[in-house]
């Protein structure tokens, strides 16, 4: 999460419900994240990295009304942030529909902020978007380099990242060593659980997918992910890799 000092917004009880906010959307706690985004705005209805963030999980949601809505209140906005937060606000617009121009606007943030961690993951879901095999293809040079600007221990998502990027190159013991680091900083979340079970469907191990999921879900009983996924350790039918979440 930004430091205070980057976040535009003068409100230390905006800033933090931000911050659970984000920790929410980074852990594929949709609804909570929400709430939280929208709790930050009634405090400080001009932090437009929150309402930023909120358009985006709004269309996730399905409620592309609002969502519009929402986006034309940050464009209105971007002139008057400091660089570094106009080009995230911007790039966040952008990684679902334009994910190339996303890209292109949050390489230029890391080319001037490389410690911008919220841009490496930004880069990570617009390369999600663009459905094109050779961004695929720089997901590992991509983690290794969020891994070399951003020091120090390593959050939640970024391992959860780094596991899928593995994944993708075919290295699945990496990819778990990952996961469980996920849960190792984050174990009352669902989501690295659920992560985890997601490899062992993958790689032909249903029973302890199945173990997993039966943790998420202990810890999320509304989890949805996992729901899907238990369906598909208990059959132990095969998933496959265009089904993963991120």
């Amino acid at each position: 999460v930004l430091p205070l000092r980057d976040a535009s917004t003068g409100s230390l009880e905006a800033y933090e419900l931000y911050a659970k906010a984000q920790r929410a959307r980074h852990n594929n706690r949709g609804d909570d994240a929400r709430t939280l985004f929208e709790e930050a705005l009634r405090i400080d209805p001009s932090f437009t990295l929150a309402r930023a963030q909120l358009a985006t999980l709004l269309e996730r949601l399905g409620e592309n009304g609002r969502a519009a809505q929402e986006r034309r209140i940050v464009r209105g906005e971007l002139h008057r942030l400091p660089e570094r937060q106009r080009l995230l606000a911007a790039a966040i617009q952008e990684y679902d529909n334009n994910p190339a121009r996303a890209v292109d606007l949050l390489e230029r943030l890391l080319d001037r902020y490389p410690d911008e961690e919220e841009a490496y993951d930004a880069v990570v879901h617009a390369y999600t978007h663009t459905r094109d095999p050779a961004y695929w293809k720089k997901s590992l040079t991509f983690m290794q380099r969020w891994a070399r600007a951003v020091p120090g221990p390593r959050s939640g998502h970024f391992h959860n990242h780094y596991g899928y990027a593995y994944i993708e190159h075919g290295l699945f013991i990496e990819a778990e060593r990952e996961f469980r680091a996920y849960i190792h900083v984050t174990p009352d979340e669902a989501n690295g659980y659920d992560s985890l079970a997601e490899l062992f469907l993958l790689t032909g191990r249903p029973l302890l997918a199945l173990e997993q999921y039966e943790h998420a879900l202990r810890l999320n009983p509304s989890f949805g992910w996992s729901h899907f996924g238990r369906v598909y350790a208990l059959a132990q039918g095969p998933v496959s890799v265009g089904g993963f979440k991120y």
